[in-house]
C-alpha cells in the first residue's frame, strides 16, 4: 500500500518542485535507505531523461552493485507490453494477426505460425529453454536473436498440428503449455 501511495503522490511532488532532479535523488535515496529499494530508475519528461540512478546490488551474494548496464531477466513481466506493441502495430496497419511470422522473420525455422498463434499461446513452438540449458554458454547474455538462432540450429518438432480454415490457422491438437516460447519472437518482430 505504501508503494502505491508513493507512486500516486510522486507526480504531485514533481510538479510542486523546481529542482526535480534533486527531489528525485532525495526521494529514491530515502526509498533505498529506509525501504531497501533495489533497482534502476530512469524518469523522463517529454522524452528527455531528467533522472537516472541505480540502487543496491545486482548480486547480493557477491555484492556486485547495480548500474545502468545491468541486465534484468523480465520473463513474463514483459508479455503484456509485447502483446500491446503487436496490437498497436496492427492498429497502425503494419501487420495483421493472421500474418505468417515469416513475413517479418524470413529465416524463422517453422512454417504456418501466425502472430495470433504466438499471442494466444497456440504456436506449438518447442521449449527453447531446454536447448539453452544444453547448448548455450551461460556466461553470455542471450538476446532475442539468439533464441531465434537456437530454434533454427536445433530445430525440434512443433507440439501442434494446424488446419487452415479460410485464412485463419486453427490448432487441432493440444499445444505445448509453456507460454514463454513465443515472446522473444514477438519482441523481435516489433523491433
Amino acid at each position: 500500500m505504501k508503494k502505491i501511495l508513493i507512486l500516486l503522490f510522486l507526480p504531485i511532488l514533481l510538479g510542486a518542485q523546481q529542482d526535480q532532479k534533486s527531489l528525485l535523488s532525495q526521494f529514491f535515496k530515502g526509498q533505498h535507505d529506509y525501504y531497501h529499494f533495489n533497482g534502476n530508475v530512469l524518469i523522463a519528461k517529454g522524452g528527455v531523461p531528467i533522472y537516472q540512478a541505480s540502487f543496491g546490488y545486482a548480486d547480493f551474494n557477491t555484492q556486485r552493485t547495480l548500474n545502468e548496464n545491468t541486465v534484468f531477466e523480465l520473463a513474463s513481466v514483459s508479455k503484456q507490453f509485447t502483446a500491446l506493441g503487436i496490437l498497436i502495430c496492427r492498429d497502425r496497419s503494419l501487420l495483421d494477426l493472421v500474418d505468417d511470422i515469416k513475413m517479418f522473420l524470413p529465416d524463422f525455422p517453422y512454417d504456418g505460425i501466425t502472430i495470433r498463434h504466438l499471442l494466444t499461446h497456440t504456436s506449438g513452438l518447442p521449449a527453447y529453454e531446454d536447448q539453452f540449458e544444453k547448448f548455450w554458454d551461460h556466461h553470455q547474455i542471450a538476446y532475442n536473436k539468439d533464441v531465434l538462432t537456437m530454434l533454427a540450429a536445433h530445430r525440434d518438432t512443433l507440439f501442434l498440428s494446424q488446419a487452415v480454415n479460410g485464412d485463419t490457422a486453427i490448432p487441432v491438437t493440444p499445444y505445448w503449455p509453456s507460454s514463454l516460447k513465443k515472446y522473444p519472437v514477438c519482441v523481435t518482430m516489433i523491433l
